[in-house]
């Protein structure tokens, strides 16, 4: 019998900062609590160095709820669990 890989997920939110995208939140969490050296990331580097760790980024969700326009978006990404 073939065993199903599993996944984990990371929801990364991101809004515009200092005339770029960064990583807001993740998982729920501010990121300058899981890493103070993270919220001075852009969202380009961040996910970058998501990938370098074996992440995956599998979808991008807007929020245009204001103006029609997104101020916050999110990430998600996944990789298997070891």
């Amino acid at each position: 019998m073939t065993q199903m890989t599993q996944w984990e997920y990371l929801f990364v939110t991101c809004e515009y900062h200092n005339h770029d995208w960064r990583p807001r939140y993740a998982n729920g969490k501010e990121v300058s609590e899981l890493n103070k050296q993270w919220s001075d990331m852009t969202q380009y580097e961040f996910s970058n160095l998501l990938g370098e760790r074996g992440w995956e980024m599998i979808d991008f969700i807007t929020d245009t709820v204001r103006h029609s326009s997104p101020e916050t978006f999110r990430l998600v990404f996944k990789r298997p669990k070891v």
